[in-house]
């Protein structure tokens, strides 16, 4: 579920011990937008240049690798099979998906009355991501505070050419943080490829200070983080497990 990678990361230069750092949270997501809203608990961990996420409703694991640029999908405990895609090719695939569901709306609006046509293209001029192939995005720091899952919170706003495309509560009383932004940054650009609501958003992480605690994006995905604490897993857990068997990306269940 693509949609579901979106916001898991709102989250990482590190020092030389890996095993030294890290951070292990929960976050609750809900997402899909339209009549289709989906809600599930995602565990997560991050060390340095490496991510997990595990469903903990159904137990799927995701891995993110940035020291191998690759994004290990869908690993299936009872199968033991895995996915992986490189992130050249996810974005490529993205765009390709982007471009076919940007071919498929038009087709459907030239065939709309000019008044219904008007009204359909304003109400989905900010969800369509190749509709500004270069959008301006821009950051607000708002100055509104308040508390969220026992973290002080400050909100940002992202607009993207003039729009609200995000907002995002974050704290700066997360231990280990700052020591692993860099990181973050580059896990949450990465995975914004995956949104298909997201262009231009993922570059916005670098110029929002703190960690992001509760991240509305285009009213498509919220993630909400419930408990996060500096902790660190060894590299091993970031390995796909022994004896799995890789198997063939299914490109139409990524498509949709």
């Amino acid at each position: 579920d693509s949609e579901f990678l979106v916001i898991k990361l709102d989250t990482l230069g590190f020092a030389v011990s890996a095993i030294a750092q890290g951070l292990h949270w929960e976050a609750k997501m809900r997402g899909g937008g339209g009549r289709i809203l989906t809600e599930r608990t995602e565990e997560m961990w991050a060390i340095p240049k490496m991510m997990k996420s595990v469903n903990k409703e159904t137990g799927e694991i995701q891995i993110i690798r940035l020291d191998r640029q690759v994004f290990i999908h869908t690993i299936d405990l009872k199968e033991k099979t895995y996915e992986e895609i490189t992130f050249a090719e996810m974005e490529s695939m993205m765009k390709k998906a982007v471009d076919k569901m940007e071919a498929e709306m038009a087709e459907v609006l030239a065939g709309m009355p000019e008044e219904q046509r008007k009204m359909a293209e304003e109400m989905m001029a900010d969800k369509m991501p190749g509709k500004s192939k270069n959008p301006k995005v821009e950051v607000r720091e708002t100055g509104d505070t308040k508390t969220i899952s026992g973290f002080s919170c400050t909100k940002f706003i992202v607009t993207r050419d003039g729009k609200e495309a995000m907002t995002m509560w974050t704290t700066k009383d997360v231990e280990g943080f700052e020591s692993m932004r860099k990181d973050w940054e580059e896990f949450s650009r990465r995975m914004m490829v995956m949104n298909p609501t997201g262009k231009g958003l993922g570059d916005a992480f670098r110029q929002i200070d703190g960690f992001p605690i509760q991240t509305d994006v285009n009213n498509y995905m919220t993630s909400t983080v419930t408990m996060i604490e500096k902790k660190a897993a060894p590299a091993s857990e970031f390995n796909i497990p022994a004896g799995y068997k890789k198997v063939k990306l299914n490109m139409e269940d990524m498509d949709k």
